[in-house]
């Protein structure tokens, strides 16, 4: 609807080549970019990918046993993983790739979803150490305002709970 009333802007980032992504006012609050990196295992070449997203899904902590950070998560899911994907290089073919991902803008408010696979149909809880201020290396911080925590065997089954940063505590909803 915004796009085509002909409310958007080019959305300024840094080092976007390609045609510029549309900023919505949608988009000014809850959007940032993220640069993703694929370099071919087998003939080395390297493609570098943005993209606009909204919700910034983090992976659960490996272990039940330590207590971690949502910076620490993120920094997790920086590093390099390996995928099967079509080399736009010499090979031509899918080949095994290491992709890595990053923020390189952060929205006006950043919203984060840390989701632990379900074993056997019952979601995994691990312990969270909650931070006022998320650093996001290169960007900045962002200030916690709110959480939204759930209690319960899977997402369709369970209790939500909200809560908002009081300038002293968490405080329930």
């Amino acid at each position: 609807v915004e796009v085509s009333a002909g409310r958007t802007a080019p959305l300024m980032t840094v080092g976007i080549s390609e045609m510029p992504m549309l900023c919505t006012q949608v988009d000014r609050l809850f959007a940032y970019v993220v640069e993703e990196r694929a370099r071919c295992e087998a003939c080395k070449h390297l493609v570098v990918r943005f993209r606009k997203e909204w919700l910034l899904k983090l992976p659960a902590p490996a272990s039940d046993e330590t207590c971690v950070t949502a910076t620490e998560m993120y920094v997790e899911s920086c590093r390099g993983v390996e995928r099967l994907l079509r080399c736009d290089g010499r090979c031509q073919s899918e080949q095994k790739h290491t992709v890595q991902r990053r923020l390189v803008t952060t929205p006006g408010m950043l919203v984060v979803q840390v989701r632990s696979p379900a074993i056997d149909g019952v979601m995994r809880r691990f312990p969270l150490r909650v931070e006022e201020d998320l650093r996001l290396e290169g960007l900045g911080k962002c200030r916690l305002e709110a959480a939204v925590l759930h209690a319960g065997p899977s997402l369709q089954d369970g209790e939500y709970t909200s809560a908002s940063v009081s300038y002293t505590h968490l405080r329930a909803h």
